[in-house]
């Protein structure tokens, strides 16, 4: 009989413990997904951990549009969880390889090109489920994202940080008048290009604020 009541003390003590990380790790989720949709870089960096980790450039690199997401489960195993995400898609940007700047006449040496995610795949009702992995780390006790994944954001968020890029690349070349910068006018180019993507994908699908789901 006390054996059986030591085995339902520690059932209980395991429940009760375990509540606390799931919330932990639902709160750490949710505010990666939510610095993630509205561009927060700084804040994304903050809540991973990973030498290889690297936010990059967002107006270079292939991004997913997203209208809302949702925590659906999560899974804890000691000092490492896994959270089920899904995401409503509703664009994704592409790579796509250039051997010249656009526009000019020259190209790249042999062998050498760039990619740049210029390419806009309009999506309907997609629904996308992601996994993210975390660790809890023993300096702080706190739970860090440790996983990599493609950003996902509002259309919002990437046409403000698309437009920031514009007028800094446009404050580079008015400082430096008459200098060469093919470099800097293809990037103007692009992204201005993608403004233009975006600003019609808007028009047909209204994307601007989050839906994060605590369930």
């Amino acid at each position: 009989m006390r054996t059986i009541f030591v085995c339902v003390l520690l059932l209980v003590s395991t429940a009760m413990c375990e509540e606390p990380n799931t919330e932990a790790v639902r709160v750490r989720v949710i505010d990666f997904c939510n610095s993630e949709f509205r561009g927060d870089q700084d804040k994304q960096l903050a809540l991973m951990r990973n030498s290889s980790f690297d936010v990059g450039n967002l107006d270079e690199m292939p991004v997913d549009l997203v209208r809302s997401y949702k925590v659906i489960s999560i899974n804890i195993e000691g000092n490492l969880a896994s959270a089920v995400v899904e995401y409503d898609l509703i664009g994704r940007f592409k790579n796509v390889r250039y051997y010249g700047y656009p526009g000019s006449k020259s190209k790249f040496e042999k062998g050498v090109w760039i990619d740049q995610a210029d390419k806009l795949e309009i999506l309907h009702d997609a629904k996308f489920r992601q996994t993210l992995s975390l660790k809890r780390y023993r300096a702080d006790n706190k739970w860090y994202i440790v996983s990599l994944q493609t950003p996902k954001l509002s259309t919002s968020a990437l046409l403000d940080l698309l437009t920031k890029e514009v007028n800094m690349d446009k404050d580079t070349l008015s400082r430096n008048k008459g200098e060469y910068l093919p470099n800097v006018e293809a990037v103007i180019s692009w992204n201005e290009h993608k403004i233009k993507l975006i600003e019609g994908l808007n028009s047909t699908v209204m994307s601007t604020q989050p839906a994060a789901s605590h369930e």
